[in-house]
């Protein structure tokens, strides 16, 4: 019910954008990819068969509004099915003080390759821990804002919904721990989805001008809070 409330939003959003702005363009464009994991070892059994379907598509609305949408569909040809993942689906508006991002989306915060520890905003599908970590991460509907002044960017960041972490099944090539006699783990307890235990972050950012042959440098500190936690980042 929730998720349909999101939709709703959304689209009264795109409508009343639409309305705004005569000025409409659109971008539809795609990539497919074929994927194959054989074992070097034998009995050199084949683990992954997959082709993937990338489709993104965005839309500008003069030059305040956008809206991006990013689904990939997954065929695996070792289980002969296949299933459609709606990454990302938002609604962009900017203004000379601040810019608003509603929907489902993906924050990325701090610059690492691999293990980002401040990079938590959105969990991840770890049941293939070789995919690219953009393609592991679950998209959430979230609200963003960053409001521009002096140089400094404050951002603002409030999660609505919870979602989990998904580890790989027990037993399975990429489980992280095997626990004789047991195929499961123990289901565990989750926070509700209610306004009290929803999260928010803040970020406070600046940058710092180019000079001579030095690149741009970033000054970050951030507030991560849930309803058991804090975390800041500098």
């Amino acid at each position: 019910m929730r998720r349909v409330i999101y939709l709703t939003i959304i689209i009264i959003l795109c409508g009343c954008v639409s309305m705004v702005s005569a000025q409409m363009t659109y971008e539809l464009r795609g990539s497919m990819r074929e994927w194959t994991n054989v074992f070097t070892q034998s009995p050199r059994e084949t683990d992954l068969l997959q082709s993937q379907l990338k489709l993104e598509l965005l839309s500008t609305q003069g030059k305040r509004t956008a809206f991006k949408a990013l689904t990939y569909y997954t065929y695996d040809g070792m289980k002969k099915e296949g299933n459609w993942d709606a990454k990302e689906a938002y609604v962009d508006y900017y203004s000379d003080l601040v810019d608003v991002r509603f929907g489902k989306q993906i924050i990325a915060w701090g610059k690492a390759d691999e293990m980002n520890p401040t990079d938590i905003l959105n969990p991840q599908n770890l049941s293939n821990i070789t995919e690219d970590k953009s393609i592991r991460k679950i998209g959430l509907i979230e609200l963003k804002t960053d409001m521009k002044r002096y140089g400094f960017v404050l951002t603002g960041i409030w999660k609505p919904e919870f979602e989990s972490m998904q580890i790989p099944k027990l037993g399975s090539r990429w489980s992280f721990f095997t626990i004789p006699g047991m195929t499961s783990l123990p289901q565990p307890v989750y926070p509700e989805n209610r306004l009290k235990n929803t999260e928010w972050a803040l970020k406070l950012s600046h940058t710092i001008s180019q000079i001579l042959i030095f690149q741009p440098v970033i000054l970050m500190v951030g507030i991560i809070s849930s309803p058991q936690s804090w975390l800041l980042i500098l």
